[in-house]
């Protein structure tokens, strides 16, 4: 090809399609516009999967979005559940207090062994049916055998319950 017509093509086609036409001088014009048509699929593909990034992109920034929320939401959910549980926790001590505190009122009260004993086992039977550990009893509620079996001052017993 003369060089004024080659730099016509290059202005016209763009280098990539001339350096085409450099490589296959040989070529027909309908082989050309063959390789012309297939360059223009292939710039026609790589605009739509350039669109296509930019669509998936735009996806990815909504999911981490949507991650963020839902991670502040399960940040916020498990500090829900951590104050309930503490707030669960604190009444359940406070029950078991109020039941100890009845307990020894109403064993102060009681001279019968028998009576105290079973307090005690109702006290129990509260206890699983709460379904909590059994806590100790108190010291004045403590059976005939409890008593007869321990030998140390009441303060001793105290800390051993």
């Amino acid at each position: 090809m003369p060089s004024d017509t080659k730099s016509g093509y290059r202005i016209k086609l763009g280098p990539v399609a001339t350096d085409l036409l450099e490589r296959l001088p040989e070529q027909t014009p309908a082989a050309l516009d063959l390789e012309i048509a297939r360059l223009l699929q292939t710039t026609d593909r790589v605009a739509h999967l350039e669109a296509q990034a930019v669509s998936n992109a735009d996806t990815v920034a909504r999911l981490v979005e949507i991650n963020s929320a839902f991670s502040a939401a399960l940040g916020s959910t498990s500090t829900s559940v951590s104050n309930l549980t503490d707030m669960i926790d604190h009444r359940t001590r406070e029950f078991e207090k109020l039941l100890i505190h009845i307990s020894t009122m109403v064993g102060s009260h009681l001279s019968d062994g028998d009576e105290r004993d079973r307090l005690h086992a109702r006290l129990q039977d509260i206890e699983k049916d709460l379904g909590t550990q059994p806590f100790h009893r108190s010291s004045v509620i403590r059976t005939s055998h409890d008593i007869r079996r321990s030998k140390t001052p009441l303060a001793a017993q105290r800390k051993n319950d």
